[in-house]
């Protein structure tokens, strides 16, 4: 049971992380093509949607069963 809740608070952790880590700079450069580019910008989305896709099934990132 502590094991499950370590795990998931791990995950939110990363989640935080990779969110803070990337979306600003998906913004910066969204912002930066005066929004000339939105499929740059939902294709960036994308890719932390995929990202977090990714820690989901695994539990964190670098985590091995």
């Amino acid at each position: 049971m502590w094991g499950e809740k370590l795990r998931w608070a791990s995950l939110a952790r990363s989640k935080e992380m990779i969110s803070a880590m990337f979306l600003p700079k998906i913004n910066q450069l969204y912002a930066s093509s005066g929004g000339a580019c939105p499929k740059l910008g939902s294709a960036l989305r994308s890719c932390i949607e995929l990202i977090n896709t990714l820690i989901e099934d695994e539990g964190t990132i670098g985590y091995e069963a």
